[in-house]
């Protein structure tokens, strides 16, 4: 598996030997193009071979059609050495706490039903599953494909192999860059090799080989250990513990930070796991308290022989999902990166967007290859993404639009600090927080959002601001950059730094900043052409922010004075009386639209959909334009919805009791646009 290359001009060269590496370098040579594969170590030598053996449901609705996906390309896999399962085994989240237990399957079902979550109490867990310990109680979904640590990345590899790709082994590499265009690679023995693309695969070293400055640093290394347990009677479930919050958005809440117990046969061996660790542990050290923690849940596993124990950096983004596409600022640079919980990896999407040489286009008619967006179709409820969304085009960011196609945006999970927002008066929520349903309706806004088209980014970062995840007011992303707004609301001074921090880890440039005495809100700014924009003047956003940010943006800029209605209590923002949804067609609320703003409409011929005055407190102006008629908006608003549908519209509705009206936040107030077409 070390061949020479026999000619000097691969089209691709691939860096990194995990299973994303390998089945890019795979899909791509079935493709067509030629590659070769530069590997410092050996085929999966880092965490693509000390896995605890799984293949997971990301519980993220995001990435649930990139799991399924992943689970038909191992089922096509299949040789003699490798084979996914025809079924799940099924994972049990074990807890000794049978209420929580009982509570997380309620919360499941209710956001995954198709998993069958099921509770099963003390006694009936142990039944299901001899393996456990009395007084264990479980949360069983159907989900949980066992794979062999190494297996999925060796099976990729022989499929490499079948295709031509050509191996470079033990000798790392980094690209070369002319003049801003990737034009190869260098390895450390000296050589030089030549391709027309270079894609960079190193998981958690990823970031310091596209940008070895440090100012780019989207994956980060999160350090694992896994034990290899000798068990006589190892159980047939997947089995983890539903305390640990490991999922990407969750909080952990073990007592020994870092450390969740998890347990996975695969190919006859039991893996005993793991940790989540910021800095490499000393992997020894942990091996009695994953021993100890595996015993209060699987008696078993403190009376068996203990084996090996591996130690692996897994690449983990800041959201927790993958980066995939090309590198805006190096022509030819792209990436393939990015922790997905179990191995959901959208390699063969990547390898179809890729672009094709003309060596490779010359191949191509001569063998059979991956036409874009080939493969199954999504089912357009379920359908998260596509080609066209996770390919980065040369344009990462802008969104001088309110209704062009939206490609990436960024939005906030509700935490503990929405629950208590009803707490303080002056947060204005309507009524107490119920956190469970707020948290299930916004999952279903997402879920909604995903599927019909855009990339959903999540901001993961938590801070005592229940408005935090009205995602729009803080921030605004023009085609220069971002710039960092100053809300006026006096709980929301953090926010800004908030999200530039998460811009500026997205590659984003800070495009300016609004300083005191200027306050403005994102809820008062619009696009009504990328060359004109709209500031509202509020209560929230006063003349000296409206001035800053028009001199940010530059160009045709217009400022009009929004009513004062009933005050501070229950302040409307500009985009409160309406809501752009196409180039020509806007939703508005009459009785509260500056006069000025009426007569631009007008002059602009853009058409206008009124909403009913017992629509307004429910959120019936707060339209989500996904793409050009393509809206999303709040359930409970019947005429505005049939308004819509009248005049050419697509409409998506979801539940926002709780998520919204409560907090007085519709679809356009959880949605920081990043890019729009």
């Amino acid at each position: 598996m070390d061949r020479r290359p026999t000619s000097p001009s691969p089209d691709v060269i691939v860096l990194g030997g995990g299973v994303v590496g390998v089945a890019a370098a795979a899909h791509l040579a079935e493709s067509g193009r030629r590659v070769i594969l530069v590997e410092r170590a050996s085929i999966g030598a880092g965490a693509s071979g000390r896995n605890s053996g799984v293949v997971q449901h990301p519980f993220d609705p995001v990435l649930v059609e990139l799991h399924l996906e992943t689970l038909g390309l191992y089922r096509a896999l299949a040789d003699e050495r490798f084979r996914l399962p025809e079924r799940p085994a099924g994972l049990l989240n074990v807890t000794l706490d049978a209420a929580g237990a009982a509570r997380l399957t309620k919360e499941l079902r209710a956001i995954y039903p198709a998993l069958e979550p099921t509770y099963l109490p003390p006694g009936e867990a142990t039944a299901l599953e001899p393996a456990l310990a009395a007084g264990v109680a479980a949360c069983r979904l159907e989900i949980g494909y066992p794979v062999g640590p190494l297996a999925a990345t060796e099976a990729y590899g022989r499929l490499a192999e079948r295709h031509g790709v050509e191996f470079r082994l033990g000798s790392a590499g980094r690209p070369r860059i002319e003049r801003g265009t990737a034009v190869g690679v260098d390895l450390d023995d000296g050589q030089r090799l030549d391709a027309a693309d270079v894609v960079v695969a190193t998981g958690p070293w990823t970031s310091e080989l596209i940008d070895p400055t440090g100012a780019w640093r989207p994956v980060r290394p999160l350090w694992g250990v896994v034990v290899t347990v000798e068990l006589e009677y190892p159980p047939r479930h997947v089995i983890e513990e539903a305390e640990a919050g490991i999922e990407p958005h969750t909080e952990t809440v073990t007592d020994d930070p870092g450390l969740a117990f998890s347990l996975v046969t695969a190919d006859r061996a039991s893996s005993l796991g793991s940790t989540f660790l910021d800095d490499e542990p000393d992997a020894a050290a942990l091996v009695p308290a994953l021993v100890a923690r595996g015993t209060r849940f699987v008696p078993e596993v403190g009376r068996a022989p203990i084996g090996a124990h591996r130690r692996c950096a897994r690449p983990l983004s800041a959201d927790g999902r993958p980066l995939i596409g090309r590198i805006p600022w190096v022509e030819g640079l792209w990436v393939a990166a990015a922790m997905v919980r179990g191995a959901s990896r959208p390699v063969r999407r990547a390898a179809a967007c890729w672009p094709t040489s003309s060596r490779a286009r010359s191949r191509a008619r001569r063998r059979p290859s991956i036409p874009p967006g080939s493969g199954r179709r999504p089912d357009k409820a379920r359908a998260p993404v596509s080609c066209q969304t996770m390919t980065l085009t040369s344009r990462r960011f802008g969104a001088q639009s309110m209704s062009a196609p939206l490609r990436d945006v960024l939005v906030k999970r509700p935490g503990a600090a929405f629950g208590r927002a009803h707490e303080d008066p002056a947060h204005g929520f309507l009524h107490p927080v119920d956190l469970d349903l707020a948290t299930r309706q916004h999952d279903a806004f997402v879920e909604t959002l995903a599927s019909l088209g855009p990339t959903v980014h999540m901001l993961d970062t938590e801070i005592d601001d229940p408005d935090l995840v009205y995602t729009f007011d803080p921030l605004l992303v023009t085609d220069r950059g971002a710039i960092p707004l100053r809300p006026g609301k006096p709980n929301r001074d953090a926010e800004p730094a908030v999200l530039e921090a998460w811009t500026l880890g997205a590659g984003i440039p800070t495009a300016g900043r609004i300083e005191s005495p200027g306050t403005i809100e994102g809820g008062d700014t619009l696009w009504l052409r990328p060359d004109l924009f709209c500031i509202g003047r509020t209560l929230r956003t006063n003349t000296e922010g409206a001035r800053q940010l028009a001199a940010l943006v530059g160009g045709d800029v217009r400022v009009f004075d929004v009513p004062y209605w009933k005050g501070p209590a229950e302040l409307i923002h500009l985009m409160s009386v309406i809501s752009p949804v196409a180039d020509d067609l806007a939703v508005v609320y009459l009785p509260l639209l500056p006069v000025g703003l009426w007569e631009l409409l007008g002059a602009l011929d853009i058409r206008m959909i009124e909403v009913p005055d017992e629509e307004f407190p429910t959120l019936g102006c707060n339209v989500l334009a996904v793409r050009p008629g393509v809206v999303i908006l709040a359930d409970g608003n019947p005429r505005t919805a049939a308004a819509l549908a009248a005049a050419g519209c697509e409409v998506h509705t979801y539940a926002a009791s709780e998520i919204g009206i409560n907090g007085s936040g519709g679809p356009t107030c959880m949605t920081r646009p990043i890019l729009r077409d």
